[in-house]
C-alpha cells in the first residue's frame, strides 16, 4: 500500500485592520447602492473602539507613507486588498478623512 503523504495546515497570517478595511472595497462594491463614505461609516460602526483607533492610525500612517502621486497611492491601496475606489473621489482625501473619523462626507 502506498504511503499517504503527511499534510500540514499552514496558518494564514492575520491581516491588519488596514488590509481588512481595504479588502472590503471588493470588485462588486460599485454594484452596492452605497457610497464609499456610507460604507466607511457602516464599517467603522461594526468595530470596537480599540479596532477603530488602530484602523484610523493605520490609515494615517498609510497616507503619510505614500505622498505625492495619486497613481502610486492607488497602487498601494490596491496592494492592501482593495479592488474598487471610484476615480471621481480623491483617494488620499477620503482615506485621510476616514483616519480622522469623518465618514459623513458625500453621504
Amino acid at each position: 500500500m502506498p504511503r499517504q503523504p503527511k499534510y500540514q495546515v499552514v496558518p494564514k497570517p492575520e491581516r491588519s485592520e488596514l488590509e481588512q478595511f481595504a479588502s472590503s472595497f471588493h470588485q462588486d462594491f460599485g454594484l452596492m447602492k452605497m457610497t464609499v463614505h456610507e460604507w466607511a461609516r457602516k464599517y467603522f460602526g461594526t468595530l470596537t473602539a480599540n479596532r477603530s483607533k488602530v484602523l484610523r492610525e493605520q490609515l494615517q500612517s498609510f497616507v503619510a507613507q505614500h505622498p505625492g502621486s495619486p497613481d502610486s497611492l492607488r497602487k498601494a491601496w490596491l496592494a492592501q486588498g482593495a479592488q474598487y475606489w471610484p476615480r471621481s473621489i480623491d483617494l488620499e482625501e477620503g482615506l485621510r478623512k476616514f483616519s480622522e473619523g469623518e465618514t459623513n462626507h458625500g453621504a
